[in-house]
């Protein structure tokens, strides 16, 4: 299994076999306002990951965290009139049934950036003794000039790393790249702890370099998250981490997921086209969203589209109704040659997709080649079964889709309802017949004519 490596920018193979333990830290959410759609993309490029891992055979422990402790929440707290912590767990709630909605697997741990303080406040110490940070007024600072191969994993040069410094400006650090680690209290701010240095709060960066080794100990298997925190985020924790350890690399590869647009643009409120978890939940149906945001390789980007959408719901309706189609299969009759073929090359394409850098548009792809070659009106019971195993593992085990719908419509009144229409149509009483029909389609509940008679099946 190999994975495209954003600080070689290299292919990386993981050097580890079934029933290993393969640890991952993907950087989670700041809890200041809503999920959104962009943090569903990289949750579920990650589940994807933790998924396939699980059913290859090997441990995934995957660690995420909630930056709790953030200038925005302090901000956004002030005006609501609500403690930090207590803003920030409202938005993490929501973050969790945004998940479930998703059907994204639990990560081994949700640590909370309030949780490690004690922690934080220890490694800080280390790496000012170590001298790769140094203490001033407002806090403390990482020292950059300290640590070499700064820029390494984003590849910037010094003009550029300059530009980013002036984020984080400072009259009292020795060089503008530093950044912060511990942050001295300001007046307006109501939350801080004691440190030996003062009053005061982790800096953004700090934080996962903590829990990531207190979790999952160094060096990490893989670290994730979105494109956009290769730098400063990502780069500031390889600096601190490894100065911290003495050696490297913190991280064996470094995987980042694509950015997420909306009609082309990128997503703020200010253009109109942002969309949160809790409208995400109210009008979109998660497989589809699954399907649209997963069918794309991972580190490209995704246009969300409300047409690309509707194609998503269509095509996942579409695999939906050949799996509940294998259910009416009743010809018996042994697995014939050509069709395991078929098979087998459908799982074996899918599985080296993904085993290549998680190329989870061309597994897709092989799901559908798979399907199209073997219409399930031609296949018999036995073959039915293999098949039905195959979408299993692949679309329900890896790709997480709920392929089972729940039950809103009782079959035994769907069955007569099935059998009024063709009664009504007998009588050539088409128009009743169709509204019938109309009122069992918003139930997904799919009628086929064919020569035997009506059949039907949900989607």
């Amino acid at each position: 299994m190999r994975f495209y490596d954003t600080l070689t920018r290299d292919y990386v193979e993981i050097n580890k076999r079934p029933g290993d333990k393969v640890v991952g830290y993907v950087c989670g959410l700041t809890p200041y306002d809503e999920p959104h759609m962009g943090h569903a993309r990289t949750a579920l490029v990650f589940d994807l990951l933790h998924r396939f891992l699980q059913v290859r055979g090997y441990q995934p422990i995957l660690i995420s965290n909630f930056t709790d402790v953030d200038d925005k929440i302090i901000e956004r707290s002030i005006q609501k009139g609500i403690h930090p912590l207590a803003l920030a767990e409202q938005y993490e709630r929501l973050y969790y049934r945004f998940l479930d909605f998703l059907n994204v697997k639990p990560a081994y741990i949700y640590s909370r950036v309030s949780q490690v303080i004690p922690d934080i406040i220890e490694v800080i110490e280390k790496l000012i003794e170590k001298g790769h940070a140094y203490a001033t007024p407002d806090g403390v600072y990482f020292s950059v000039q300290s640590f070499p191969s700064y820029g390494r994993l984003s590849k910037r040069s010094e003009e550029d790393l300059m530009v980013g410094a002036r984020v984080e400006p400072s009259p009292y650090k020795k060089d503008p790249r530093d950044f912060a680690l511990w942050k001295a209290r300001k007046p307006n701010e109501n939350i801080w702890w004691k440190s030996p240095w003062g009053e005061g709060r982790p800096g953004w960066h700090i934080e996962c370099t903590v829990m990531s080794i207190k979790y999952g100990g160094y060096p990490l298997d893989f670290h994730g998250g979105g494109s956009d925190l290769v730098f400063p985020h990502h780069e500031n924790e390889i600096a601190q981490s490894e100065a911290l350890m003495g050696y490297g690399p913190f991280a064996k590869v470094w995987l980042h997921s694509g950015m997420l647009r909306i009609r082309g643009e990128e997503m703020h409120k200010s253009l109109g086209n942002f969309i949160s978890a809790t409208d995400i939940m109210q009008r979109y149906e998660p497989n589809a969203l699954r399907y649209l945001l997963l069918s794309v390789y991972y580190r490209d980007e995704v246009n969300f589209t409300e047409d690309s959408y509707e194609q998503a719901v269509q095509t996942v309706n579409n695999l939906i109704g050949y799996r509940a189609r294998l259910d009416l299969v009743h010809t018996e009759g042994d697995i014939r040659e050509g069709v395991q073929a078929v098979i087998d090359w459908g799982l074996r394409e899918f599985n080296e997709a993904l085993e290549d850098d998680l190329n989870s548009a061309k597994a897709m792809a092989a799901i559908h080649k798979t399907i199209g070659q073997l219409p399930a009106d031609e296949l018999d019971k036995a073959e039915a079964q293999e098949l039905k195993a195959f979408l299993k593992y692949t679309l329900e085990d890896v790709f997480g889709f709920r392929l089972e719908k729940s039950r809103g419509v009782d079959d035994r009144l769907i069955a007569d309802l099935v059998e009024l229409r063709s009664r009504l149509r007998q009588e050539r009483r088409f128009e009743v017949a169709d509204m019938l029909r109309q009122v069992l389609g918003s139930h997904g509940v799919v009628i086929e004519d064919t020569r035997e008679g009506s059949r039907w099946y949900r989607i």
